[in-house]
C-alpha cells in the first residue's frame, strides 16, 4: 500500500499452441539514467535504494522512482518487456526482451489481490479490479504451477516470519505485528523469479555480457556443523549424506522440521550454514533457487545490478549487434 516506486507490470496471454505468455514489463531506467552522468556517478555510489520503517532513500532521486521511471496505473511508460513463453509445466521455452511503451491499466495492492483470490467476485475490491480480473485468475493459476515446478527442483524455502512496526501519525512506534504474505505476494515473487531466468538465459545463451547472480553450495565445514545439529534434533538427516546434497534434500529437512514444530529455528540454521550469494560476471548456478542460470533484471529502480543488466541488453541486444 505505502510503494511509490513501481518497478514492474505484468500481462499474460495464451498463444496458438496454448503456452502462456507472461509479460514481465519493467521500468526503462536505462533511458534515463545514463552511463557516466552525475545521475549515473550516484547511483553507482549509492547502489540501491534502502528501505526504512516508514521512508527510503532511494537510489535515484524520487523524480525518476516515484515519477517519471515509474509504472503509474493509467500512463503511457517506457519500458523494457520481457515475453516469456512457457509450457503447461511451467517450464521456459522461449525468451523476447523489447522495449515498450506501456500503459498500466490498474496499480494492483497485494491485501486487495488477496481478497480477491479469497472471494472473487464478492470481494469489495472486484470493480477496481474488474477488467483484469479475468486475468488475475489466469496468472493465480500459472503461479501454482511455477510455485509446485519451484517446490520439484527442491527451491529452498527458507521464509522467516517477519515483523511490521506499526507507527502513530507522529511516527513513533506503537506495535510490532507478523507480516502476513499471501498468494498475491508469492505470484510476484514467481514471475520475478521467472522473468530473472529467463533474461540470464537468453543472454547467456547468446554469449553476451551480464552479471550474473550466483549462489554457491554450503562450505563442507558448515554443512557438517549443520548436520550435527539436524540429527541432536532426531531429524533425518539421511537426504545430505550424499557428497554433493542439492536443494531437493534440504527441502525435505525443512519440511519434517515443519511438521515437527521446530521448523523455524531450523530455517534460520541452516540459512547461516548457507554461502551468501553474490554477483559474477561469470555464470554459475544459484543454489538456493536451484537454477542455472540467474540474474538481476526486475527492479532497477531501487538496484544497480538490474540497471547494469537493462545496458547490456540495451547497448547489445537491442541494437542488432547479437
Amino acid at each position: 500500500e505505502t510503494a511509490r516506486d513501481y518497478d514492474d507490470a505484468l500481462s499474460l496471454e495464451t498463444d496458438k499452441a496454448g503456452n502462456r505468455v507472461l509479460g514481465v514489463h519493467i521500468a526503462d531506467v536505462s533511458h534515463f539514467v545514463t552511463p557516466g552522468s552525475a545521475l549515473d556517478r550516484e547511483a553507482y555510489r549509492r547502489s540501491t535504494s534502502v528501505y526504512l520503517v516508514d521512508k527510503v532513500v532511494p537510489m535515484l532521486p524520487e523524480c525518476l522512482s516515484n515519477g517519471v521511471c515509474s509504472l503509474n496505473a493509467g500512463t503511457d511508460k517506457y519500458a523494457l518487456s520481457a515475453r516469456i513463453t512457457l509450457d503447461k509445466q511451467g517450464r521456459i521455452k522461449d525468451c523476447r526482451v523489447e522495449n515498450s511503451i506501456i500503459r498500466s491499466k490498474v496499480r494492483g495492492v497485494y491485501s486487495e489481490v488477496n481478497d480477491l483470490f479469497e472471494k472473487g467476485k464478492n470481494s469489495a475490491f472486484a470493480e477496481k479490479y474488474s477488467r483484469a480480473l479475468p486475468t488475475l485468475r489466469l496468472m493465480h493459476r500459472l503461479y501454482l504451477t511455477l510455485a509446485e515446478k519451484s517446490r520439484a527442483r527442491g527451491a529452498l524455502d527458507l521464509e522467516q516470519t517477519e515483523a511490521e512496526i506499526l507507527l502513530d501519525a507522529g511516527g513513533n512506534p506503537v506495535e510490532i505485528v507478523p507480516r502476513v504474505r499471501g498468494d498475491a505476494e508469492k505470484l510476484i515473487e514467481q514471475f520475478m523469479l521467472a522473468a530473472n531466468e529467463a533474461v540470464a538465459t537468453l543472454l547467456s545463451e547468446k554469449h553476451l555480457p551480464c552479471v550474473f547472480r550466483v549462489h554457491d553450495a554450503p562450505d563442507p565445514e558448515r554443512l557438517a556443523d549443520f548436520i550435527r545439529f539436524a540429527h541432536n534434533l532426531d531429524l533425518d538427516v539421511t537426504p545430505l549424506a550424499g557428497r554433493d546434497p542439492d536443494g531437493r534434500a534440504f527441502s525435505v529437512l525443512l519440511r519434517d522440521a515443519h511438521e515437527r514444530g521446530i521448523g523455524d529455528a531450523v530455517s534460520y540454521t541452516l540459512l547461516r550454514t548457507m554461502a551468501k550469494a553474490h554477483y559474477s560476471e561469470i555464470c554459475h548456478p544459484h543454489f538456493g533457487l536451484g537454477i542455472e542460470k540467474y540474474c538481476h533484471f526486475t527492479s532497477p529502480i531501487r538496484r544497480l545490478s538490474d540497471l547494469a543488466t537493462h545496458r547490456a541488453i540495451e547497448a547489445v541486444l537491442l541494437d542488432g549487434e547479437a
